[in-house]
């Protein structure tokens, strides 16, 4: 264990919370062995792991996410204005 997550130290962190809640990735999965090895195949299922890991697991979206932010705040703040309003109207009980 790692002092600072309390995760597995021998587990990469784009499959620290992956090994967390028990799941297997496609690559770890023995059963697909002869497809993980054809060329190309890794690679592609890690890139795919990276996008789609958990926002705590890697932080290739914090440039993206800062840089649209930066370029359309006012943009962003009635996206979040909307959503926040639309949260209020999901969370109220209609008899």
């Amino acid at each position: 264990m790692t002092p600072s997550t309390g995760r597995p130290a021998d587990v990469p962190p784009l499959r620290r919370s992956a090994a967390k809640t028990g799941y297997q990735h496609a690559q770890s999965d023995a059963d697909n062995a002869d497809v993980v090895n054809r060329p190309g195949v890794r690679a592609l299922l890690d890139l795919v792991d990276l996008i789609i890991s958990h926002p705590n697991d890697t932080n290739w979206w914090r440039t993206v996410t800062e840089t649209y932010v930066n370029a359309h705040p006012d943009e962003v703040a009635r996206h979040i204005r909307e959503r926040n309003a639309t949260r209020g109207n999901r969370s109220k009980v209609t008899p």
